[in-house]
């Protein structure tokens, strides 16, 4: 008897487990994709690895990252949601190898070339920014060791949208640099 409820609890239990996989579905992104579809993943790239473009940090969609080391990244076209726009690619002097020295010249640099791009600014049809958010742009330097000997002093330029005390990155669903909306992945 004991044996018999047993077999009955697991046929019962295989026959629900078959009937939801068959009915369910997994919620990714904007697209629904059934059980048993193979979701591609696309490949992350190593951030000094990033060339102008739209990137995203994480591989689904989060409307918020917090500020912190990226190391990898994942190329996604600029209309379609991202965390960071790369503007500019490039390499310090080797006089520059203190830190204090290449931070600053790694600052001129980027500045440089910020103030060369046109945004769409607040209010734009392409994005209407909330009052707590703010455009930025920041530098990623190889780490001294063994990022420094692979990539020597290359450093990327790069804009986001941040919440104005800096703590997280925002999520963007058209690009902040005006031209970007042509770079597909």
């Amino acid at each position: 008897m004991h044996l018999e409820e047993s077999i009955k609890k697991t046929i019962l239990t295989l026959l629900l487990t078959i009937s939801l996989s068959l009915i369910s579905a997994t919620k990714l992104g904007n697209q629904t994709l059934a059980t048993d579809e193979v979701i591609q993943r696309p490949r992350a790239i190593f951030y000094l690895n990033a060339s102008p473009g739209c990137y995203s940090r994480s591989f689904i969609q989060v409307t918020q990252i917090p500020y912190g080391d990226v190391k990898k990244l994942y190329r996604t076209s600029c209309k379609e949601p991202h965390h960071f726009e790369v503007f500019f690619v490039g390499m310090l002097s080797k006089t520059d190898r203190s830190i204090s020295r290449s931070t600053d010249n790694l600052v001129q640099e980027c500045s440089k070339e910020y103030s060369k791009l046109k945004f769409n600014s607040r209010n734009s049809r392409s994005y209407n920014w909330s009052n707590n958010e703010a455009l930025t742009y920041g530098t990623w330097l190889a780490d001294r060791g063994p990022e420094e000997k692979r990539f020597g002093l290359k450093f990327i330029c790069y804009a986001s949208l941040g919440v104005k005390d800096l703590n997280f990155y925002k999520e963007i669903d058209s690009p902040l640099i005006r031209g970007f909306e042509k770079i597909e992945k």
